[in-house]
């Protein structure tokens, strides 16, 4: 395992990430087979089936479990606030992590592109 999968790791297992984590996917399985059109279907199509891995894959693949702690404030405030166990869904919320971005993915989500694609096209 490379330094940054360990780190990867690590950072996803504080108890209060943890409980953010839970808390994005039950948001997300809610806005997918919750409020479709079929709310109490006991079955997700093969689209929301796609639309909840397609989450899940953006929730692993989410650039704060591996950014420098040091890259900014917000970043120094996501290391503190799982330190701490304190403040957690506001840090992670401030880098984009939400449901928005769950279910947008990277490109539509304005939080995520305000955060970690603002430096990306102020030099384009």
């Amino acid at each position: 395992m490379t330094e940054i999968e360990k780190e990867w790791a690590r950072r996803k297992v504080y108890q209060s990430a943890l409980a953010y984590i839970a808390t994005l996917i039950s948001e997300l399985w809610d806005h997918i087979a919750i409020k479709s059109k079929q709310p109490m279907s006991h079955e997700l199509d093969d689209g929301q089936q796609q639309q909840l891995r397609d989450g899940i894959e953006r929730l692993v693949a989410h650039p704060v479990w591996t950014a420098d702690f040091d890259r900014d404030s917000r970043m120094r405030d996501v290391k503190v606030a799982l330190e701490k166990n304190q403040g957690v869904p506001q840090a992670l919320e401030a880098v984009g992590l939400d449901l928005s971005y769950l279910i947008l993915g990277p490109a539509k989500s304005a939080p995520y592109r305000s955060y970690w694609l603002a430096d990306t096209a102020a030099t384009k």
